[in-house]
């Protein structure tokens, strides 16, 4: 289920922290409520980036969405996959869980802090974790996103290069 989703992802992250070139994490504790509204925000907000969900699946349902929303530009889709730049993909994981959580990370030069939230959230045991979205930007294998695309949609990222 999503213990098992989570870890693999966080696993994945873990072994290629050296990939990862910028970073944002936001850390808070409260009630039940507040955390499920929060997330809410969150993954609407990193949905709201880009055009197309091709899969969404959380523990409350499990659907395959096929969506598209013509009125906004696609400057991210590439169909042939022969766009000569470096491509990103921007993850937004949103997890509700009891335990203990640590700091939000301060600033650009704490490259291992983030790895270290990495390794704490794989550490979770299934009756932690509450609730998980996950958020995969572009959101299709055949659409690629330049540097310039990801700091235009997402300034809120953090350089820790």
């Amino acid at each position: 289920g999503r213990h098992a989703y989570i870890s693999q992802l966080l696993l994945l992250l873990d072994r290629h922290d050296d990939a990862m070139t910028h970073a944002r994490s936001e850390v808070r504790a409260g009630s039940v409520t507040s955390a499920q509204s929060h997330l809410n925000q969150v993954v609407h907000e990193a949905r709201a980036k880009f055009t197309r969900s091709i899969l969404r699946k959380t523990e409350d349902t499990h659907e395959a969405a096929s969506t598209r929303n013509v009125n906004l530009p696609d400057a991210l889709h590439d169909e042939d996959g022969d766009f000569d730049v470096h491509e990103y993909v921007v993850l937004t994981l949103a997890l509700a869980f009891d335990g203990p959580i640590l700091d939000a990370v301060p600033d650009a030069s704490a490259r291992e802090l983030y790895v270290e939230h990495i390794r704490h959230l794989a550490s979770l045991s299934h009756t932690q974790i509450q609730r998980m979205d996950v958020v995969w930007s572009p959101s299709a294998e055949s659409d690629a996103m330049s540097e310039i695309d990801m700091l235009t949609n997402y300034p809120e990222l953090i350089d820790i290069l």
